[in-house]
């Protein structure tokens, strides 16, 4: 009789043991997956769209200025009425300006503007403007922006193709000034005249 009892008693603390074991577990399992769940759920930020990069806005009036040394050899000294200078070749400093006009498209933009030039010997003397193109549209352009970056190429005359690179000062989402410098790639076949040491600046 009291064996029975004995094993009863045994029995009856199994069961209760199992079944508090079994209530641990399935909280553990629980609380497991609570945690799992928020390290997966993403953050507020994280769900929010990237702002959109703002591209500076070129578009509308300017007014430039540019500074270009130019080397003319014996082959074209003639063109600029130099056959008899005495040095060879000749370095000739030309410093234009004139209105620009540009239309901007997203990342690209053209132009058109005008053109005045002046040109000089080292000693100061006056020559020719050969090969620019002088008064209204006697300029083109045309080029695109990365970041503040800028690039164009400029056709300014006689077929005198110019590229150049350079960066914007902007403010409130618009530039309001361009700064590049560039080298121009004379259209004769010899090469006989190089322009060089660009400096260009135009400003709203």
């Amino acid at each position: 009789m009291n064996t029975k009892l004995l094993l009863h008693a045994a029995l009856s603390i199994l069961i209760l043991t199992l079944a508090g074991c079994s209530d641990d577990l399935t909280s553990a399992e629980y609380a497991g997956s609570s945690l799992t769940s928020s390290n997966l759920s993403p953050s507020p930020s994280a769900l929010s769209p990237s702002p959109a990069k703002v591209i500076p806005d070129l578009s509308g009036d300017w007014n430039w200025t540019e500074s270009q040394q130019i080397v003319v050899t014996a082959e074209l000294e003639g063109l600029w009425g130099l056959s008899d200078y005495p040095d060879d070749p000749i370095r000739i400093t030309c410093t234009s300006g004139g209105r620009l006009e540009l239309v901007q498209t997203g990342a690209t933009f053209t132009g058109s503007g005008s053109q005045q030039s002046t040109c000089e010997t080292p000693d100061g003397a006056s020559t020719p403007t050969v090969p620019f193109p002088q008064g209204e549209n006697a300029l083109g352009i045309e080029g695109y922006i990365t970041g503040r970056a800028v690039h164009f190429e400029a056709l300014v005359g006689e077929g005198f193709y110019c590229p150049y690179k350079g960066s914007l000062k902007v403010g409130g989402g618009v530039a309001t000034e361009m700064r590049a410098s560039g080298r121009c790639e004379t259209p004769f076949d010899a090469q006989p005249l190089t322009g060089s040491a660009i400096s260009f600046n135009a400003v709203r």
